[in-house]
């Protein structure tokens, strides 16, 4: 449920989102709070949540029921230069690309007031040909732990799939 004092949109039973479906959905917006994502099992489909909340005054993120991202670009810039706190991805198992450039997480908390961030089930990231974290937390100047406690496998990384991944953060 993504909520501004009353219910915006209502994810409950959804388990992927479509492509460019809330693609820059609150951009820019007056959205405010905590955000729950936690239906939501995979993004398959590409970019189906870039630069979403870029910019939106948002406390959390609660992607809780996500396992697998595959989807082209499916969280590039995601969060970019809002006040992130915290998000949940504690249920994510795999990272994997399709193909093509996929940029999973490029970009994603650039810019954010996160402290901490932990892939707790993160096992695997495979055949990205791309960006896989490319800034992902570039500017997060309070950023001063990430943890990926099972991730056992990293396979075909291309294209400075890490640059600048923690640029510029002075935690």
């Amino acid at each position: 449920t993504l909520t501004n004092a009353n219910t915006i949109i209502d994810l409950r039973g959804v388990e992927d989102i479509g492509t460019y479906v809330l693609a820059y959905a609150y951009a820019n917006s007056n959205i405010t709070g905590n955000i729950d994502m936690s239906p939501i099992k995979k993004l398959t489909n590409n970019y189906s949540c870039e630069y979403m909340f870029q910019s939106a005054n948002i406390d959390s993120v609660d992607l809780s029921g996500l396992e697998i991202v595959s989807g082209i670009s499916s969280l590039y810039g995601f969060c970019m230069n809002s006040t992130l706190k915290s998000v949940n991805l504690s249920k994510l198992k795999t990272i994997t690309g399709n193909g093509r450039s996929s940029s999973a997480f490029s970009n994603a908390f650039y810019g954010t007031q996160l402290t901490e961030v932990s892939f707790d089930s993160l096992e695997e990231i495979l055949s990205m040909t791309g960006s896989a974290f490319t800034s992902a937390f570039f500017n997060c100047r309070q950023l001063k732990q990430v943890n990926f406690p099972k991730l056992k496998v990293i396979e075909y990384l291309l294209n400075d799939s890490y640059g600048q991944m923690f640029g510029n953060c002075y935690a």
